[in-house]
């Protein structure tokens, strides 16, 4: 049996590993974030390198606090209404699949394994604000998305 104070420096190394891994993947989001933006700026000429974006994004394990602080939802929503229609199409499953993982608290990768939530998880209704926040659209006076931070 261990000792209180070795099982308490083990949770809280535990913990540590976790922030870290947690602020590692948002901070690689974020990176992605902006040259999906510059990307999109540019979309007529690079409509290959935003799909690969797009399906970059897709693959990746995000968490609901990930996708909350990089408020990416917003930048790959916008896009549901680009001219190209593979863009388009993928900018919608990946931001419907984004939903669901707000809806259900769960990590992206467990959507298709049906894995548990985490532990903590919130509750339906912080959830769907959650969604609310990071996924809806947000246009000024003039009918623009505009970021929010």
């Amino acid at each position: 049996c261990e000792a209180p104070t070795v099982r308490a420096q083990r949770l809280h190394r535990t913990l540590q590993d976790a922030i870290s891994e947690e602020e590692g993947a948002a901070a690689e989001l974020e990176r992605a974030e902006a040259v999906l933006r510059r990307a999109a700026a540019r979309a007529k000429a690079s409509r290959t390198a935003l799909a690969e974006r797009l399906d970059e994004l897709a693959s990746r394990p995000l968490t609901v606090t990930v996708l909350e602080k990089t408020l990416i939802g917003v930048t790959v929503n916008a896009l549901r209404k680009h001219a190209t229609p593979a863009i388009a199409a993928k900018s919608e499953r990946l931001v419907r699949g984004w939903k669901t993982l707000v809806e259900g608290s769960k990590t992206w990768g467990t959507l298709a394994t049906g894995g548990a939530a985490p532990a903590g998880a919130a509750s339906s209704s912080r959830a769907e604000a959650l969604a609310d926040r990071v996924l809806d659209e947000v246009r000024d006076e003039d009918g623009r998305v505009e970021r929010r931070r």
